[in-house]
C-alpha cells in the first residue's frame, strides 16, 4: 500500500506543478515557476523511492494514467481548455485503466 501512496503523493505533485506551470505560462509571476520545479522535483524523489517497494510495471502505469486524467481535468474544468469527443472517451478510458490495474494488483 506504501508504493501507491507515495505513486498518488507524486502524482498530486506532479498535477500541482502542471497548475504552477500553466499560471506561470499566464501570469509570469517567478514564484509560480520556482514552486512548479520544487513539486516536479517532490514528485519524482517520491515516484523513485515507490520503485524500491513495488514493480516499475504497475506503479509506472498508475502514475502516469492517474496524472493524465487528473492533468486533462484540471486543463479542462480549470483553465477552460476545450476537448474532443474523442479525447473525452481517452479520458475515461484512463480512468477505467486506473481502476484495472489497481484491482489486478490488489487480487
Amino acid at each position: 500500500m506504501l508504493p501507491y501512496l507515495l505513486v498518488i503523493l507524486g502524482a498530486v505533485a506532479t498535477v500541482s506543478a502542471d497548475w504552477f506551470s500553466k499560471t506561470w505560462s499566464i501570469e509570469r509571476v517567478w514564484w509560480y515557476f520556482v514552486i512548479a520545479a520544487l513539486l516536479y522535483l517532490t514528485s519524482g524523489v517520491s515516484f523513485t523511492i515507490s520503485l524500491t517497494m513495488g514493480k516499475l510495471t504497475v506503479l509506472n502505469a498508475f502514475w502516469s494514467v492517474f496524472v493524465f486524467v487528473a492533468s486533462t481535468l484540471l486543463g479542462m474544468l480549470v483553465f477552460h481548455e476545450s476537448t474532443s469527443s474523442l479525447q473525452k472517451a481517452a479520458l475515461v478510458f484512463g480512468f477505467i485503466s486506473i481502476i484495472l490495474f489497481v484491482a489486478a494488483e490488489v487480487a
